[in-house]
């Protein structure tokens, strides 16, 4: 998860989410379980990065499901 908040040190240093914030949360939709025992630690992290740069993602099913794993956490 690190490298969806932090840059990938090359010449353009804008962390993924950034970029692709929409892939972004399609990806993590995709690859997180329902168990919050097992989701990143740093999932927050990129969700408050997401609706920072995408407020309305905030509205969007996979981001509250993100977001409820990480609250249960």
């Amino acid at each position: 998860m690190y490298r969806f908040y932090k840059g990938v040190g090359d010449d353009d240093d804008t962390p993924f989410t950034a970029k692709f914030p929409m892939e972004t949360l399609a990806l993590m939709d995709a690859i997180i379980p329902n168990d919050p025992t097992g989701i990143p630690f740093d999932l927050g992290q990129v969700l408050d990065m997401l609706a920072k740069i995408r407020p309305e993602t905030t509205r969007d099913r996979r981001f509250n499901r993100l977001r409820e794993l990480v609250a249960a956490k």
